[in-house]
C-alpha cells in the first residue's frame, strides 16, 4: 500500500511539474502569470515532491531532509527558470516595442494632417516667443490618452495644473530599453529650417520634395533629459549628427550598436552607429535635394 502511494504522489509531483513547465510558454510575456507559477511552484509541485520522497524513504529525519531539499531544489529551480525566460523574452522584444511605439506616433502624426491639413507645430509659444506647448501634447488627443482632456493650453506645461499630469503618460513617449527618467520622453523632433519641423510654423506631406521616404521625422535619444510635456527638442544647428554620438545631442539608443527613427512614410528605420553623418544631415532635411546612397534605408 505505501509502494502505491508513493507512486501516486510520485507520478503527481512528475505531472505538476510538467504542467508547469508547459505554462511557462505562456507565462513568459506576463509577468503576473509567471508570478502566478511561483506560488503553483511553491505550494503544489514542492509539496507533491517533498511527499514522494518521504513516502520512497523509511521515515526518518534523513528523509524529511531529502524531501525538503528535493522540493525546494524543483520549486526554485522552474521558478528561477521561468523568471530567466520572462526576462530574457522582454530583453529581446523591447526593440519591437520601442519601434511599435514610434510607429503609432507616425500614425497619429498623419491623423492630425488629415484633420488639420498640417503636421503640428514643433511647439507653441506665448505672446513673448517663449515655447509653451510640445508638439507631444497636441499630438495626445490622437493617441487617445485621456491626459490630453486634462492638459489646460491656458498655462505653460510646467504650470500648477499640467504639472500634475508628468507622471500620467504612461509608455507611450518612452523606449522600454531606456534607463533615464520614464517621465522623460525618448522620441524628439530634430528642430530647424529645412527640416520637418521648421519651429513654430507647420509642414506637410507635400512639403517633403526628398520624398517621406527619405526624410526622417522623429528621432530616438537616449536619456534626453526631456520631459514628455517640455517643448523642447533636438536643435539641427547644434546636434551631432553620428549616431549614438554625444549624449542628449545626437540620434541615440540604449539598443545595441544601432538607434530607431520614425520616416515621414510612418517607416521605423534602425540607423547603425557606422552610418556617415552627412548622410544623416541629408536624412533629416526635406527638400535638400541630397542623394541618398543605395542600401542605406533598406
Amino acid at each position: 500500500m505505501r509502494t502505491f502511494t508513493a507512486t501516486l504522489f510520485m507520478l503527481s509531483a512528475i505531472f505538476a511539474t510538467f504542467v508547469s513547465f508547459v505554462a511557462t510558454k505562456e507565462a513568459q510575456w506576463v509577468w503576473e502569470q509567471t508570478q502566478s507559477l511561483f506560488v503553483f511552484n511553491f505550494l503544489l509541485v514542492g509539496p507533491l515532491w517533498f511527499i514522494a520522497v518521504c513516502l520512497c524513504m523509511r521515515p526518518t529525519k534523513r528523509a524529511i531532509f531529502a524531501g525538503v531539499a528535493v522540493s525546494l531544489g524543483v520549486a526554485t529551480g522552474m521558478s528561477l527558470f521561468q523568471v530567466t525566460l520572462y526576462r530574457a523574452q522582454i530583453v529581446s522584444c523591447r526593440p519591437m516595442i520601442c519601434a511599435n511605439r514610434m510607429k503609432q506616433i507616425g500614425l497619429a502624426l498623419k491623423q492630425y494632417e488629415k484633420r488639420y491639413g498640417c503636421f503640428p507645430p514643433a511647439y507653441v509659444p506665448d505672446a513673448k516667443g517663449k515655447p509653451m506647448h510640445s508638439w507631444r501634447v497636441l499630438l495626445l488627443p490622437f493617441l487617445e490618452l485621456d491626459v490630453g482632456q486634462k492638459y489646460s493650453f491656458d498655462e505653460p506645461w510646467n504650470g500648477p495644473n499640467n504639472r500634475k499630469l508628468i507622471d500620467t503618460i504612461g509608455k507611450v513617449y518612452h523606449c522600454p530599453t531606456d534607463s533615464g527618467k520614464c517621465d522623460n520622453t525618448s522620441y524628439v523632433a530634430v528642430v530647424g529650417p529645412g527640416t520637418a519641423w521648421p519651429g513654430t510654423s507647420s509642414t506637410r506631406t507635400s512639403d517633403m520634395r526628398d520624398g517621406p521616404d527619405k526624410t526622417i521625422w522623429i528621432v530616438e535619444v537616449a536619456d534626453s533629459g526631456i520631459n514628455w510635456m517640455e517643448p523642447r527638442d533636438l536643435s539641427f544647428d547644434q546636434m551631432d549628427f553620428h549616431v549614438n554620438g554625444k549624449p542628449h545631442s545626437s540620434i541615440s539608443s540604449c539598443h545595441t550598436r544601432r538607434a530607431y527613427v520614425l520616416m515621414a512614410d510612418c517607416r521605423v528605420q534602425s540607423l547603425p552607429n557606422t552610418l556617415p553623418p552627412e548622410t544623416v544631415r541629408a536624412l533629416l532635411t526635406i527638400a535638400g535635394g541630397e542623394v541618398i546612397p543605395m542600401g542605406v534605408l533598406d
